[in-house]
């Protein structure tokens, strides 16, 4: 079979399109300065981190929605998840405590914790809600 040297260039310039939209895209969500998403969109496998995806929390509750905010000079790059508690709200909290604890996180103060460039917080919204937030630094903390 034999290619014609216009279905090349015509199939070239298609891959160079949808190169170009893709990349285009992604940066748009990546320096969008404030976005929310459902999970197991496209914006969720960019950028939640591993330490609040829906397999990590799921024990803990159903996630409800997720909130991403570009870092911002000295404001660091931040993901919320806001969770819908299976149990009470004080069980699902220690329950919450003790796996960041598990995870590496060591805990700043109340319900706050820290790993490497990775400050996680907890703050109670409602009865049986509330929302993990993930800041992520540029750089390293001390």
């Amino acid at each position: 079979m034999k290619i014609s040297i216009k279905s090349s260039v015509i199939a070239l310039s298609m891959a160079i399109m949808v190169m170009v939209s893709a990349s285009i895209w992604y940066l748009h969500i990546i320096y969008n300065e404030s976005l929310e998403f459902k999970p197991l969109s496209i914006e969720y496998f960019l950028l939640v981190p591993t330490e609040i995806t829906i397999d990590a929390l799921s024990r803990f509750g159903s996630v409800d929605l997720y909130h991403f905010s570009a870092a911002d000079g000295p404001k660091p790059e931040i993901t919320s998840v806001k969770l819908l508690l299976n149990e009470g709200k004080i069980e699902s909290i220690r329950q919450l405590r003790d796996y960041f604890i598990n995870m590496g996180f060591h805990e700043t103060n109340g319900n706050a914790f820290q790993k490497e460039s990775i400050e996680i917080s907890i703050t109670i919204e409602e009865e049986c809600r509330i929302n993990c937030e993930a800041m992520v630094s540029m750089m390293q903390h001390l």
